[in-house]
């Protein structure tokens, strides 16, 4: 069946890995650091990840585009989307009226997801 990566890109970027369920499976972030140890971190996760089949990256520019030629090496079917645009689509009106505002919805409703998870601690800074 298959899992969904969704990352938040840039040099410091979260993951969060899904199950065909819908389920929480994992979440962590990283600080790269640096561009380049980024790109060696991207192709070592992904050649981890063998049952990843879609991949869902927040962000744009030149880290989006270093995950996306990696996944679609892997045949992975990548979506990218703007922050706003999912928070449009998740978050009512009044928690999106500041992007403050939206941020702490945003990790509201992390929250959330990662209680939905099995067994999952809630580590979110």
């Amino acid at each position: 069946m298959g899992s969904l990566l969704a990352v938040d890109c840039g040099i410091k970027t979260g993951f969060a890995l899904y199950g065909y369920d819908g389920r929480l499976r994992w979440y962590r972030s990283q600080n790269f650091g640096a561009v380049l140890r980024l790109k060696r971190g991207i192709k070592g996760m992904m050649k981890e990840m063998k049952d990843v089949r879609w991949l869902i990256l927040e962000g744009g520019g030149e880290v989006a585009d270093l995950w996306t030629v990696e996944a679609y090496k892997k045949e992975i079917t990548v979506i990218q989307i703007s922050a706003e645009k999912w928070r449009d689509l998740l978050l009512i009106p009044r928690y999106r009226r500041s992007g403050e505002a939206a941020k702490k919805s945003a990790v509201v409703l992390a929250r959330r997801v990662i209680e939905w998870g099995p067994g999952h601690v809630n580590r979110l800074r």
